[in-house]
């Protein structure tokens, strides 16, 4: 419909403007016999939830600290780029961070993107992300900001530390109250 082209256009063009070695580019939108594209760079390497998945098959060896440490840092720069332009990413979480050969970090899709200045396309209450790592006051339905993407991160850099998520659910709704309701189990726990 009329409503989510206009949206997926808004969202391709968001994506388009962030340029920074840390967010993956966009290089075209565009339309074709009516289905809209945009066309991002080709990354190699692996995402973060492909390694922890090899890492739980004893295929890859865990995250080291010095690493993790490394990865969030390039993901806070780039997350810093988007959010001084009033992006806010929505969905942080392993497979949107891409980790080439020589670890080089990149945020992927952008997909779900909100403009933190106009957001007239995103209807009240509707709440956009993955439970497992959405901050509680996005999964209230509370207007996603900055810190929404850094609450997902510190739950991704736990994961990467642990092993496995601070939470586990019957449903996404248990997990989600489980963000709203309980502070995360220590990492020296885990």
């Amino acid at each position: 419909d009329a409503e989510s082209v206009e949206r997926f256009r808004r969202e391709a063009r968001a994506m388009a403007s962030l340029d920074h070695p840390n967010v993956i580019p966009v290089y075209a939108i565009g339309e074709e016999d009516g289905h809209h594209y945009f066309v991002m760079k080709f990354l190699t390497g692996w995402t973060v939830s492909e390694r922890l998945k090899r890492v739980r098959l004893g295929l890859a060896e865990p995250f080291g600290v010095d690493e993790v440490r490394e990865i969030l840092i390039q993901l806070c720069t780039g997350l810093e780029h988007a959010h001084q332009r009033g992006l806010i990413h929505r969905d942080i979480k392993p497979g949107n961070i891409m980790v080439d050969p020589n670890g080089h970090t990149t945020i992927m899709d952008f997909g779900i993107v909100k403009e933190s200045e106009d957001d007239t396309l995103t209807k009240t209450g509707i709440v956009f992300g993955t439970p497992d790592y959405m901050a509680p006051e996005h999964a209230q339905g509370q207007a996603p900001s900055p810190a929404t993407d850094l609450y997902s991160l510190g739950i991704v850099a736990y994961e990467m530390l642990t092993g496995e998520q601070p939470f586990k659910g019957s449903s996404p709704f248990s997990l989600v109250l489980k963000h709203i309701k309980q502070p995360p189990p220590p990492l020296i726990e885990r």
